[in-house]
């Protein structure tokens, strides 16, 4: 509610899991039934395109505007914006994948790496 009342754009709500997330999302949604409402699917959460729109499914059901796409699977998300929903993400800090980028960084900093992550 305050987010709202303060003219935040948009609110990312997120639990543990997905139980937890559509419990999340709705509480939010009641506070702010007029704010941008962002969360995702965990990407192990599931294996196939199919499966992926369920969750989306779901996830929208308990008031979620857009989802919030992460574990770097596209075929999944192409999935998602065929069937119209909207889908966001991000590039930069990428906490989850460390390890890959040699320890903590922002990722497509230079323009080399921007163009190769576009």
């Amino acid at each position: 509610k305050a987010a709202e009342e303060a003219g935040v754009d948009m609110i990312v709500a997120w639990g543990n899991d997905f139980t937890s997330t559509k419990y999340v999302v709705s509480c939010v949604r009641k506070g702010a039934p007029n704010t941008l409402i962002g969360s995702g699917i965990n990407p192990g959460a599931y294996k196939s395109i199919e499966e992926a729109l369920a969750l989306a499914a779901e996830i929208r059901a308990v008031g979620t505007d857009i989802i919030y796409c992460s574990g770097l699977v596209p075929d999944k998300f192409a999935g998602l914006s065929r069937q119209h929903y909207p889908c966001c993400g991000h590039v930069g800090y990428l906490p989850c994948n460390d390890t890959w980028f040699g320890g903590p960084r922002a990722v497509g900093t230079t323009t080399a790496e921007a163009k190769k992550l576009y």
